[in-house]
């Protein structure tokens, strides 16, 4: 029981390490999609004018257009 309760102080801090990593890695997720999604506007925006471009920029194009993906398990 003493071990236990000694130990206990570490268990929490390593939690706190595990939530603050675990939001880090959600907050860097978001904001490569939100360059991501600004990088493309911004092609997607000059593709109308640059057939060259467009037809570099399709398959991207083709993907955003399938819609929300599920989750991999």
């Amino acid at each position: 029981m003493l071990l236990a309760s000694q130990y206990q102080p570490i268990e929490d801090e390593l939690r706190v390490a595990l939530q603050i990593a675990e939001d880090t890695g959600t907050q860097a997720g978001s904001e490569a999609w939100e360059a991501f999604l600004a990088y493309y506007g911004v092609l997607s925006s000059m593709a109308q004018r640059m057939p060259d471009l467009a037809a570099e920029l399709q398959p991207v194009v083709d993907f955003m257009a399938t819609g929300p993906r599920k989750k991999a398990t």
